[in-house]
């Protein structure tokens, strides 16, 4: 499903942001997502347009709120135009979105962010979903729900190189 996006919109910007782990380069300008229980192509097709691999409902009841388009990233950025510190940090974060994540996921991740670099925290979130979430497709899993998690003997979460994290999750 095509969509024109007119505003900030750069999903390389987007994915390599840090605000979440699970956003990844499938192919040259093709990116995964895995949020909300459901998978996400989205492949920027330039000039505005992007493709999304979702029914037009799944966009507007996941991923026009995900993407947070509601809000005109341009504008506000135009309202820092007068203070010379935050024009510059306007001018640094052009096409990025705030992503609008599910609190389940982001609480985790950020608690398994503590002490370890990028790859290692997207592989313990990978880890972790195939260990306890939902398959999606072939290894692909969904983030796992705090009863999944609970469910999991101590044992085989413990493979999934969340350390002393462990226990602060459960």
């Amino acid at each position: 499903m095509e969509k024109i996006i007119k505003d900030d919109f750069d999903l390389n910007v987007i994915a390599n942001s840090g605000q979440c782990f699970r956003f990844i380069e499938a192919e040259k300008d093709t990116y995964r997502i895995i949020a909300f229980g459901k998978v996400l192509y989205i492949k920027d097709l330039g000039n505005g347009k992007v493709d999304f691999s979702c029914s037009e409902q799944e966009f507007k009841e996941i991923w026009y709120d995900y993407f947070d388009l509601k809000t005109n990233y341009a504008k506000i950025r135009k309202m820092a135009e007068d203070n010379v510190f935050l024009k510059d940090c306007a001018d640094r974060s052009v096409g990025m979105r705030i992503l609008n994540q599910d609190k389940w996921e982001m609480t985790v991740s950020f608690i398994i962010s503590q002490r370890k670099s990028i790859p290692a925290i997207k592989t313990s979130i990978e880890r972790l979903s195939k260990a306890c979430g939902d398959k999606l497709g072939e290894n692909l899993y969904a983030f796992p729900t705090p009863e999944q998690i609970l469910s999991v003997p101590t044992e085989k979460l413990a493979e999934c190189g969340l350390g002393y994290r462990l226990d602060y999750i459960k």
